[in-house]
């Protein structure tokens, strides 16, 4: 999956209405609703993580570790499809309260931050063209402080932030021909 007119493969939409926009897509794949995106797409397979990136950042890993080799399954048994898309959900969650250098518990928020996102990183790295990111965030401050903290993110995730202005006109109603979603192509 690629974006039209640029070299970015995985969306990350930004604006108000951005994570209404990500859930619909979420409904339209789960649902198999395909109108309006291109036939390439049909048969995709999506993965939320947002509750499992959550309990990860608390210190609670194991449903977090437990998904990514669930991810890692999906990719080994379904080689023939068009792949699998992660939903990454909200991205504030990994920058919540600008965690500080130590939690409570004397651990290293930070360090467990960095170590989520090299997992991340590890599955772009071993499953390539037939694995997307896509998540969201409120506002493009959230993005710049994500971009802040992890420089090479853009690059490594391959990231392309996506202004969503309008739920309502971006999206025009689950299943029809959205003006983002048009813009996904293989």
């Amino acid at each position: 999956m690629m974006m039209k007119n640029t070299d970015k493969k995985n969306p990350l939409l930004i604006g108000v209405c951005a994570k209404d926009a990500l859930l619909s897509f979420k409904d339209c794949l789960e649902k198999g609703r395909y109108g309006g995106f291109p036939s390439e797409i049909h048969g995709l397979k999506l993965v939320c993580m947002e509750r499992e990136i959550g309990k990860f950042v608390r210190k609670e890993k194991e449903a977090f570790n437990l998904k990514l080799q669930e991810v890692s399954l999906m990719m080994e048994n379904s080689c023939s499809g068009p792949g699998v898309v992660v939903n990454l959900g909200e991205l504030r969650v990994l920058l919540k309260e600008e965690r500080s250098s130590s939690s409570t518990d004397g651990g290293d928020d930070h360090d467990d931050v960095n170590e989520l996102v090299m997992k991340i990183s590890g599955l772009i790295e071993v499953y390539g063209k037939k694995i997307w990111l896509i998540g969201a965030t409120a506002n493009y401050e959230t993005y710049s402080k994500f971009v802040g903290r992890f420089p090479s993110i853009e690059e490594d995730w391959d990231l392309h932030p996506l202004p969503i202005t309008s739920f309502r006109s971006s999206f025009d109603a689950l299943g029809s021909k959205s003006r983002w979603v048009s813009l996904f192509i293989f």
